[in-house]
């Protein structure tokens, strides 16, 4: 009788144990964790096992083709030809924003510039919709950009009518390239039309803004000179075009310190997501 009397109390004892630390503050009973697939983006002309093809695909944890999911696309730096964007711990940190309730849950499309610079982002978005439950709207779309990535939404997406046409709201990180081209000048004239439907939030860091070979990377400067030009052309600041100062040099620490700011703003200020 004391014996089972004796294994009752110490089952009792250790329940309670587990019980305390599964509701400790700080303790996550289950971690959360999404899921990256690597995929290749491929024409008619591209070789089908070249590996510089391939973008990288993040879907949340409870990723369910019942749902759409807004997808968030981004370009990397210069010379970049792997998963640098999402590589730990960003991916744990995107991961625990979305835990965090900080946004809805997302699909992330990290795509190379050796896969942008080759591929039309309106091919790669084609390839990540056939293969996942994304909404196929413009509205579905965020389209960033860091360093080189940044240059590329400035001077090749956003002054195109065919392209900039797939997604209403961009994040350029720390542009690198020199002042007047990125000053908007192309940009502008063409998304004028578009006020309404455009949102740019810029972002730059707090430090790696030294002078360079191509210009500054992201500064002050540059991020004056984007606003100012995009008045003349209906963009008002805090409406449509915004500016965010994030801590961090030139690299993907000060990046996500900008998707930490940016992405609550740019999801929860518009119906992106489809429970």
């Amino acid at each position: 009788m004391f014996h089972h009397l004796k294994k009752i109390i110490i089952l009792s004892a250790c329940i309670g144990v587990f019980s305390a630390l599964f509701l400790a503050e700080g303790i996550r009973v289950h971690a959360y964790n999404g899921n990256i697939d690597m995929i290749q983006v491929q024409t008619e002309k591209s070789a089908p096992t070249e590996d510089e093809n391939n973008i990288y695909v993040y879907t949340p944890e409870g990723y369910a083709y019942s749902r759409e999911y807004t997808t968030l696309y981004i370009l990397e730096g210069l010379y970049s030809t792997e998963n640098e964007a999402l590589d730990q711990p960003y991916r744990d940190f995107l991961s625990e924003l979305i835990s965090d309730e900080a946004f809805a849950p997302i699909i992330v499309a990290v795509i190379p510039e050796s896969v942008y610079s080759k591929f039309s982002i309106k091919e790669i978005i084609s390839v990540v919709d056939s293969e996942y439950s994304t909404k196929k709207e413009s509205s579905g779309r965020i389209i960033s950009g860091f360093s080189n990535g940044a240059y590329w939404i400035w001077n090749n997406i956003l002054p195109d009518s065919n392209l900039n046409t797939l997604a209403d709201t961009y994040i350029p990180m720390s542009p690198i390239g020199c002042r007047t081209i990125l000053s908007g000048e192309n940009a502008f004239p063409v998304i004028q039309k578009d006020a309404n439907r455009i949102k740019i939030f810029n972002t730059c860091g707090d430090s790696g803004c030294e002078e360079n070979y191509r210009g500054i990377y992201g500064g002050e400067e540059q991020m004056e000179l984007i606003i100012e030009t995009g008045k003349q052309y209906g963009y008002t600041e805090g409406k449509n075009i915004f500016r965010n100062r994030v801590s961090g040099e030139h690299d993907w620490n000060q990046g996500w310190n900008a998707f930490e700011e940016v992405l609550p703003k740019a999801l929860n200020n518009s119906a992106y997501y489809s429970p």
